[in-house]
């Protein structure tokens, strides 16, 4: 089940949504008579909360939102090195938390955009991670050739001290060509 309300006035612009979802997981491959141990149901929330405002060819967004990760058979059972595979009774779902500040700048021929963004791995069978970014591209177009360039840098931050922390950047260049009639050719240089 999925809600979302829209709301535009002048030049702010408000959406809010909420994609509703049951999972039943059950593993058929184990004995029925321990069918508790590893059925497991669970009702999650995915949420999203977008403020914006454009003046001319300014479009300023923050957005905010919540999703999960779909866990596997796999999550419901610990497999132990010198002994038999222990069942998970207390499983948590795992969740992301965003946030996003997005600045775009529009011509006829060029759009530019620069964001810094926030993400937050939370109940995870890991310690919980903290990603920072901050990303900027620049779209140029000319009749059927389009030229994509972007820089994003990253910060990962895990909550252990026995953990190594990173940071990491990604360049990308893509040409397309626009072929017409909803085709196109297109290239990913990273």
């Amino acid at each position: 089940l999925y809600v979302q309300l829209d709301f535009k006035k002048g030049p702010w612009i408000l959406s809010v949504g909420d994609r509703f979802r049951h999972n039943t997981f059950w593993d058929k491959h184990y004995n029925e008579d321990i069918e508790k141990l590893w059925s497991h149901n669970r009702n999650d929330h995915a949420f999203h909360a977008i403020v914006g405002y454009q003046k001319g060819r300014h479009f300023l967004q923050g957005v905010f939102s919540r999703t999960f990760f779909n866990p596997m058979v796999s999550d419901f059972h610990t497999y132990l090195a010198d002994g038999p595979m222990e069942h998970e009774t207390n499983y948590k779902t795992n969740l992301a938390w965003r946030s996003e500040l997005r600045y775009t700048y529009q011509t006829g021929r060029i759009v530019a955009t620069g964001s810094v963004t926030h993400t937050l791995l939370s109940d995870m069978p890991t310690p919980d991670e903290s990603l920072l970014g901050l990303g900027a591209s620049v779209t140029w177009h000319q009749g059927a050739l389009r030229l994509t360039a972007g820089a994003n840098l990253y910060h990962l931050h895990f909550d252990d001290d026995d953990m190594d922390n990173n940071t990491f950047y990604a360049l990308k260049l893509a040409p397309t060509l626009l072929l017409g009639k909803g085709f196109r050719l297109s290239s990913e240089i990273e």
